[in-house]
């Protein structure tokens, strides 16, 4: 069987439920508010899931040792760790209803290269998307207050990241060891960057800065934030 289609009312999906499957695609329906461990294990063939609940009680991925390439989000939340160590997953999308990325949902997806974040995400949690180092390129939208701690710590493919006008922080080790990053632009709202938030960027040619360099020299900055950046250039307005 390629397909379940589950109805509404279910509310647990106990452990080892589609242990072995045949499965391709399956829907973790909306009133889901428990999940077991090892659901998919041995899944070998299940591709896509649509994830439309908000809730995960498991402490650690429930996709983490799947073949899945590709997770739909439906609901409001995007779990804590609910993707965390998913090797082959290649590609998360987000409805407009999401409003937030939980802690370290996306960690060790070494292969994501595709996370299109909506403008409805108002938070994204600390290690949400650390080493993904497939991740290319990034939008953080402007309903983001702050770039949490560890958000894209190793993400050694990203090249250049625009943060916008909305974020007034940038947390510690927010973009630390982004080897490839060579220019990152900083807004003029933030109040406050982070210990080692950019630490080993070792690629870091230029920081783009639209305000004064007087404004950029005030803003405090926490221990090590351009540790082992080697030689970069702010550009500033004067």
């Amino acid at each position: 069987m390629e397909r379940i289609v589950l109805p509404d009312t279910v509310t647990a999906i106990g452990d080892r439920a589609f242990y072995n499957s045949g499965l391709k695609e399956f829907t973790i329906p909306a009133r889901v508010k428990t999940l077991g461990t090892q659901i998919f294990f041995q899944a070998d063939k299940l591709d896509t899931v649509y994830y439309n609940s908000d809730y995960a009680n498991q402490t650690t991925s429930i996709f983490g040792a799947t073949a899945v390439k590709k997770v739909v989000f439906g609901g409001t939340k995007v779990p804590d760790n609910v993707c965390q160590g998913a090797a082959e997953l290649t590609e998360a999308v987000f409805s407009d209803t999401v409003t937030e990325i939980g802690y370290y949902a996306f960690e060790d997806c070494t292969s994501l290269y595709r996370a299109d974040i909506p403008s409805t995400v108002g938070a994204i949690g600390p290690g949400a998307f650390k080493n993904c180092t497939s991740l290319a390129s990034i939008v953080i939208p402007d309903s983001v207050s702050a770039v949490d701690a560890q958000t894209f710590e190793g993400c050694t493919a990203l090249s250049s990241v625009t943060i916008p006008d909305s974020v007034i922080r940038i947390n510690s080790r927010a973009f630390a060891g982004c080897s490839n990053l060579s220019v990152a632009t900083i807004p003029v709202s933030i109040t406050n960057i982070g210990e080692e938030a950019f630490c080993d960027c070792i690629a870091l040619q230029s920081i783009e800065f639209p305000g004064l360099q007087t404004q950029w020299d005030k803003i405090p900055k926490g221990a090590n934030w351009d540790w082992n950046t080697g030689s970069y250039t702010v550009v500033a307005n004067g």
